[in-house]
């Protein structure tokens, strides 16, 4: 793997405010897990946001191991993907907000994400805080280049 000491955070927030969607990864004792969850960046883009019933896999899975990866991607299902599409993983530690964090999350993520609302609105819904280690950004088929913002 080609790691590049290029900034990259130019690149990362540009992919992170035009998407609404990532692939979220969790773990439990049955292996891998993934699905797509709508998220909110913020500002510094060392927290990622997202909401998720209570009663999901994906709830169940952060309660048990909450490392998490979400994938973040600018496909467009065409041939011309494989050399100009890029793909941002961020790994981090996730955990629920309770509270005025929780408060304040939600006020942002209702902003980005009005199409949201009434389901963001629910009781039974979890606002999920995810604190970003490091983002790996890879472009050009194989130019991978990260970003470390904690270990």
């Amino acid at each position: 793997m080609v790691k590049n000491k290029i900034d990259i955070s130019g690149d990362v927030r540009q992919i992170l405010n035009s998407r609404l969607t990532g692939v979220l990864a969790t773990e439990s004792e049955e292996g891998p897990w993934t699905t797509l969850v709508s998220f909110c960046p913020s500002q510094d883009m060392h927290t990622l946001w997202f909401a998720t019933s209570r009663v999901t896999r994906k709830f169940s899975n952060l309660n048990s191991n909450n490392n998490v990866a979400i994938l973040f991607d600018t496909r467009t299902n065409s041939v011309d993907d494989f050399y100009d599409a890029s793909a941002l993983t961020a790994t981090g530690e996730a955990k629920e907000l309770q509270g005025q964090e929780r408060d304040q999350a939600l006020e942002m993520m209702s902003e980005k994400l009005r199409f949201l609302s009434s389901f963001l609105k629910s009781p039974s819904i979890a606002i999920i805080q995810v604190k970003v280690r490091k983002y790996v950004l890879v472009t050009r088929f194989q130019e991978v280049r990260e970003l470390k913002l904690y270990e």
